[in-house]
């Protein structure tokens, strides 16, 4: 009688937590895909401003622009991308999500890394530290706000993954 009230609460407590295992994938699912949303608004945003600047300026060397417009194209492209996988549940396609996010906060924290470096080298050279000091602080601030937002997607993604695989989620 004992073997059976243990095979009976051993149940009970795996079903318990799977339970709170697929609550804990469908609340991290909502949070990412809040932070996924609020990051695609931004740039489609920036690209819709581009795209009417294009538009209405009459520039000759309109070409320039739209090279340097390609890193919004992508970025528009990559959050897509990473709203379609999260709302889907595709595992593969969140860690790739994630993985290409990697890279791409890697890059962009040595590029705006090198930035600080060559203008504190700069301000040091004109003895004019303290006039920079505040658009350092600013860059900064920015920079931690954009680097917090982009950990917390990442972590929030392979989390969602991981919970994915855990529980057998190919869609739902």
């Amino acid at each position: 009688m004992s073997s059976t009230t243990e095979t009976i609460s051993l149940t009970n407590e795996k079903e318990n937590t799977e339970q709170v295992s697929i609550k804990k994938l469908f609340r991290i699912r909502k949070y990412l895909l809040i932070l996924v949303i609020i990051q695609w608004i931004l740039c489609f945003i920036n690209l819709v401003m581009f795209i009417y600047s294009v538009i209405t300026e009459n520039e000759d060397n309109i070409s320039n622009r739209i090279k340097s417009s390609i890193p919004l194209f992508i970025l528009t492209f990559y959050y897509t991308f990473g709203l379609l996988v999260i709302y889907k549940y595709y595992r593969i396609g969140i860690l790739i999500f994630a993985s290409v996010g990697d890279l791409l906060f890697i890059v962009t924290s040595l590029f705006i890394g090198g930035f600080f470096y060559l203008m504190i080298m700069i301000s040091l050279e004109y003895n004019s530290m303290s006039t920079v000091f505040e658009l350092f602080l600013f860059f900064g601030v920015i920079f931690g706000i954009f680097a917090g937002i982009v950990i917390l997607t990442l972590t929030l993604a392979f989390n969602l993954a991981q919970l994915i695989k855990i529980n057998g989620y190919t869609s739902v």
